[in-house]
């Protein structure tokens, strides 16, 4: 699957959420595709939640900037303080984000 492009679409669904918590939306990713192996359905949905997560815990005025970007061998899409890495094959580690959370253990 192609995560750049699955990032943009999910932040675009959760966009109208992020801005009416008053929240500014940015998104950073590369215009280069990042093949991953990965469900993109689940990994939507996952993304979806961190997003609607961020809505709801954030304070207005913040922003929340999603970036996908990808080092040899891993991809890492962030969100907040607390990045989501994929990694092939499935089963990396994945974690929920909200404002001012504690990274979690890589």
């Amino acid at each position: 699957m192609e995560l750049t492009a699955l990032v943009r679409a999910a932040v675009a669904d959760g966009e109208a959420e992020l801005r009416t918590a008053g929240l500014t939306v940015r998104t950073r990713t590369g215009s280069a595709p990042l093949a991953v192996y990965a469900d993109a359905d689940r990994l939507h949905h996952a993304l979806g939640n961190l997003l609607s997560n961020t809505a709801r815990h954030c304070r207005p005025g913040d922003t929340v900037t999603v970036t996908a970007s990808a080092t040899t061998g891993e991809a890492l899409v962030e969100g907040g303080p607390t990045p989501v890495r994929v990694s092939p094959p499935m089963g990396s580690p994945m974690s929920s984000t909200g404002c001012g959370a504690a990274p979690a253990p890589a």
